[in-house]
């Protein structure tokens, strides 16, 4: 049994010792005296032998103390080294050794402790034996791939987390000239990304970020310079019909985003047309709900209008269109009418007083036409009363 570091000679020695052979053991300090009584007496306490360690020097008892110690083995040396010790002391190891008695686990546990460990040292064995073999065609170990790529890893200017998506198909055929290739490309690749970038840090940011037309020339700078100031008026137009139409609607109507200005477009299109009667300016005011209450009146106050109107053309015909000057002229008049025709005429009887007034207002018109004559004639001024419509009468009358 080895607890404690052997070479081959050291080996050798512990195999002579244990199969019972006198040997003498020298060589200068530092050659492993001491790690082959270590082993040793480890080897003779699993063999169930008491072991007798004697030396002129302390520091060499010293030493194998310590070494059984870290081994785990001290509780089972008790130290008589000089006549100088107590009896104290000793007493008290005695004790402390009496106390652990029964505190060890059980040795036929060991075999299967043996066992396990033994699987694990074959499975140890067999992991550095896999990690050490080459792989792939650039003959590299395991081992080598997976510390480089860790290095590799420490030194990168960016997050790794940045490539750690990135897979190589294929990459157990990759021979040591295609690996240079592909180191050549992906350097040249992060030159041009470099001079593509310039001070900036992020190439989404890049004006060209996104286009993927690979058969664009630089012949077709001039053309698509054209087309992008094309649009950059467009866009602009775009902006200010925007903030014009919220002006005049008052409201942020439009906003930034093109799907919002898409579908409004399309609603705006169920619209009425604009009849040339409609005011801009009042539509910012139509925000007030006061006003839009007193238009809404407005509206009914018009369709009652046009359907008095209405009626009233089917019961004596077309209506002019009056001013407001004529219809506060009229209104008077109307009351006056209201007053004088029976509330329980019909509309038989209102149509002929009304053709009468017809009759009635022609003859006043010529009898005005009269009146007017003889004022010139006799140069008077004669008023249009019943006296003077009846002088006019009469001088109509006569040859």
């Amino acid at each position: 049994m080895l607890v404690d570091e052997a070479d081959s000679s050291q080996h050798s020695a512990l195999i002579d010792a244990l199969a019972g052979k006198n040997m003498v053991i020298e060589g200068p300090p530092g050659t492993g005296k001491s790690q082959t009584i270590t082993n040793l007496i480890a080897s003779a306490m699993a063999a169930g032998k008491t072991v007798l360690f004697v030396s002129e020097k302390l520091a060499s008892l010293e030493v194998v103390r310590d070494r059984l110690n870290k081994v785990g083995l001290g509780t089972f040396c008790l130290e008589l080294h000089s006549h100088k010790a107590q009896k104290r002391q000793l007493l008290d190891d005695v004790d402390q050794r009496l106390r652990a008695h029964g505190s060890f686990r059980d040795p036929s546990q060991l075999d299967g402790k043996l066992s396990s460990l033994d699987v694990d040292k074959k499975l140890l064995s067999s992991y550095v034996t896999l990690i050490n073999q080459p792989f792939g065609a650039l003959g590299r170990t395991l081992y080598d791939i997976i510390w480089s790529a860790r290095r590799q890893r420490a030194s990168l200017p960016f997050s790794p987390e940045l490539v750690e998506g990135i897979s190589v198909p294929q990459a157990s055929t990759i021979t040591p000239p295609a690996l240079a290739d592909h180191h050549q490309e992906a350097t040249q690749f992060a030159t041009h990304l470099s001079n593509v970038l310039g001070s900036g840090d992020y190439i989404g940011a890049h004006p060209w970020f996104g286009v993927r037309n690979a058969d664009l020339t630089f012949a077709d700078e001039r053309t698509l310079a054209s087309l992008l100031d094309t649009w950059a008026r467009a866009c602009q137009d775009l902006s200010e019909l925007v903030r014009l139409a919220n002006e005049v609607a008052g409201i942020e109507l439009l906003g930034d985003s093109i799907s919002v200005l898409t579908r409004i477009t399309e609603d705006a299109r169920h619209l009425p047309r604009e009849t040339g009667d409609i005011v801009p300016e009042l539509l910012p005011a139509l925000k007030r709900k006061d006003l839009r209450a007193r238009l809404n009146d407005f509206i009914r106050w018009v369709g009652q209008y046009r359907r008095t109107i209405g009626a009233i053309t089917d019961l004596v015909g077309r209506v002019p269109n009056l001013a407001q000057a004529q219809l506060d002229e009229l209104a008077p008049l109307a009351e006056r009418c209201k007053g004088l025709l029976p509330s329980a005429t019909l509309v038989g009887d209102l149509t002929t007083a009304l053709s009468e007034c017809h009759v009635a207002i022609a003859e006043i018109d010529r009898s005005a036409v009269a009146l007017d004559r003889v004022n010139r004639t006799l140069q008077v001024e004669l008023a249009l009363s019943n006296d003077g419509v009846a002088l006019a009468v009469g001088a109509r009358r006569r040859p």
